[in-house]
């Protein structure tokens, strides 16, 4: 297995600026073949990268989650087309805000279920609770805690106001 590129495009968006530093690991069977410390974790102190450095994570939970579901694809596990109300019955008879701006009484029932596919590629419907009108975090937002029941958008689309990564 050849590991080299993985270092040589880290160092070059560095090197172009375009990123202070990264640790990374290529983990293959149990084992670990490489250890990347590459930059720098204070650019202005000139602090190297080492491998304890503490990263904040962000959005980069969605790439690592996506990976992980991918792989119980592959081992006949999950499957893309799996409604979500497998595994989370609140999210059956969902209903669709006739506009993401008006009432919330006002909507339609849910032409179709949300698949794993919806939720991996954010097109399921669902609003994040700060971006239907900047409404405040309501229990329909919730899922164990109160019942979801209204969908900012038909699932299989983007939902309303949320971000495409």
């Amino acid at each position: 297995m050849k590991l080299d590129g993985n270092q040589q495009s880290i160092r070059e968006a560095c090197d172009a600026g375009l990123l202070a530093g990264a640790v990374t690991v290529v983990w293959r069977h149990g084992k670990i073949l490489q250890v990347n410390e590459i930059g720098y974790r204070d650019v202005d102190a000139g602090l190297p990268m080492q491998r304890d450095t503490i990263f904040r994570v962000a959005s980069m939970t969605k790439p690592v989650t996506v990976a992980a579901a991918m792989s119980l694809v592959d081992e006949g596990k999950l499957a893309l087309r799996d409604p979500i109300t497998r595994w989370l019955p609140e999210f059956a008879d969902m209903r669709v805000l006739d506009d993401p701006d008006g009432p919330l009484e006002r909507t339609h029932r849910a032409q179709r279920a949300i698949l794993v596919e919806d939720l991996l590629t954010h097109t399921s419907g669902l609003a994040y609770g700060f971006s239907v009108t900047a409404r405040s975090r309501a229990p329909m937002y919730g899922c164990r805690s109160g019942r979801a029941r209204r969908l900012a958008g038909r699932a299989g689309r983007a939902a309303a106001g949320a971000p495409a990564g």
